[in-house]
């Protein structure tokens, strides 16, 4: 449906089935994940300070520092011509008084990320697309949140949540591009989640595998949770209100069309979440509406962390 968000009965679930995997693929699976490189120093500190309001400028400013890469792009961002400062900032304090403590934040964790991540261009999916999608999501899970009035804790961490709900998918295009590209080849042809295919060609469907990198980054519970259940919101017994925001936004921002991330299917909703955000057609008009606007501040993001 163009522009719009379906609600479907259930979602297929993307739970991993090890019986139907064949041994070798799951050896050389769990190997790649176990090679995969820790979080980046700052990125972990970053997380640790999601929702600490005792954090202070001065603190954010030094932390960011650390990491000079990082502390560049900021700087680069909040000097850009989408911002259109007459003067130009050269301290992060400066950047973070003007930007805002979280946009910062945000940009800080978004450019850690896709370090351990880069662009290829031998990859299944457009990895440009690809995170600006991921990007448009971590956005919108924002907007979502605070219609919702969820806690500010969880406000700030659906940004990270919305950023790393694929990850998995990342994961599996750069370590195993030519099974993804078949994955991608089957589940067109056959219209079918991508999950199913991914489990068939390599080894485990994007959730689960995502949900091992969060484990592994020590990333917190929460996230974990959303990055495993996105696609299957009704088994969250427990952090339900997160795993809901970036499963209708990942859906917003597919029917926005904002990034692509290699699904045939359109995107759904569940009645779980619909009876949740107490959602009407009005009202995911606005969100829409509301990320559209947004949306060349996630473009942004992207350009300066991907240094493109």
């Amino acid at each position: 449906m163009h522009g719009k968000v379906k609600v479907t009965a259930s979602a297929m679930s993307s739970a991993i089935s090890t019986e139907a995997i064949p041994d070798e693929l799951q050896i050389v699976l769990e190997r790649e994940l176990m090679d995969l490189p820790p979080l980046p120093l700052v990125a972990s500190r970053l997380v640790e300070a999601l929702g600490d309001t005792e954090t202070a400028v001065s603190d954010l400013s030094r932390l960011i520092g650390m990491d000079q890469g990082i502390a560049a792009k900021v700087l680069r961002l909040v000097n850009s011509s989408y911002y259109g400062f007459a003067r130009q900032v050269t301290t992060l304090g400066h950047a973070i008084v003007i930007l805002g403590f979280n946009t910062v934040r945000n940009l800080a964790l978004a450019v850690a990320t896709l370090e351990n991540f880069p662009i290829s261009k031998q990859a299944p999916i457009d990895l440009n697309h690809f995170w600006e999608h991921s990007i448009g999501v971590a956005v919108c899970a924002q907007i979502m949140a605070r219609r919702k009035r969820l806690p500010v804790k969880v406000v700030e961490e659906a940004f990270l949540a919305g950023l790393l709900h694929d990850i998995g998918k990342m994961f599996l295009c750069q370590h195993f591009p030519e099974n993804y590209r078949a994955a991608l080849e089957d589940a067109w042809a056959e219209k079918v989640p991508i999950s199913v295919t991914e489990e068939r060609h390599c080894g485990a469907a994007h959730t689960l595998v995502g949900r091992r990198i969060a484990e592994r980054w020590n990333l917190p519970p929460a996230l974990v949770m959303t990055i495993s259940l996105h696609h299957n919101v009704a088994q969250a017994q427990s952090n339900f209100e997160m795993v809901a925001v970036v499963n209708a936004a990942d859906a917003l921002t597919r029917a926005t069309k904002i990034g692509f991330v290699g699904d045939p299917l359109p995107p759904t909703l569940s009645p779980e979440v619909v009876s949740w955000l107490q959602a009407d057609a009005k009202m995911l008009q606005e969100v829409q509406e509301e990320l559209k606007t947004r949306v060349q501040e996630a473009r942004e993001f992207l350009k300066l962390a991907t240094g493109k």
